[in-house]
């Protein structure tokens, strides 16, 4: 039953952001010191889960890695000892949610998959967080994050 509970959250969790977005767009977050180091100049924070576990979908002798996922407005990074990039937004291809980990592809044709609280409402994030980077790198100004270095919005 409690499975039935998380995922109905979960997935009200994922309705909002989506209507939220929609509206106004996706917000940065405010990071803390740990997540302030890893991120470059320019860099926002946009959404995080405390732990997380991204299992390699590859048989190239990777091993499972843990920590804490944050969702940037260039990049998803796994902060361990030393940060990991994942990947870039611009590589992220599919997302999909699979029995309870989101499956990641990427253009590369690489492949992992993240296990995290509140899968759903992270695929959500994902997207969005893709999408803005996209419309930003294109000029166009994304509600809710400031404007990209250097772009000049169209109000």
């Amino acid at each position: 039953m409690a499975g039935l509970i998380d995922d109905a959250e979960d997935e009200a969790l994922a309705a909002a952001a989506r209507a939220q977005y929609l509206s106004s767009g996706i917000a940065s977050l405010e990071p803390d010191r740990r997540v302030r180091s890893a991120l470059g100049r320019g860099e926002l924070l946009l959404a995080e889960r405390p732990r997380a576990a991204i299992d390699p979908l590859a048989n190239g002798g990777e091993s499972t890695m843990s920590g804490r996922l944050a969702v940037t407005s260039e990049r998803l990074i796994l902060l361990r000892r030393s940060s990991v990039t994942l990947a870039g937004l611009e590589d992220l291809d599919d997302i999909s949610l699979i029995a309870h980990r989101l499956q990641v592809l990427l253009t590369t044709g690489a492949a992992f998959a993240i296990r995290a609280i509140r899968p759903r409402l992270l695929q959500v994030e994902l997207a969005e967080a893709r999408a803005a980077w996209f419309d930003r790198q294109a000029g166009r100004p994304v509600a809710g994050l400031p404007d990209a270095p250097g772009v000049v919005p169209r109000r």
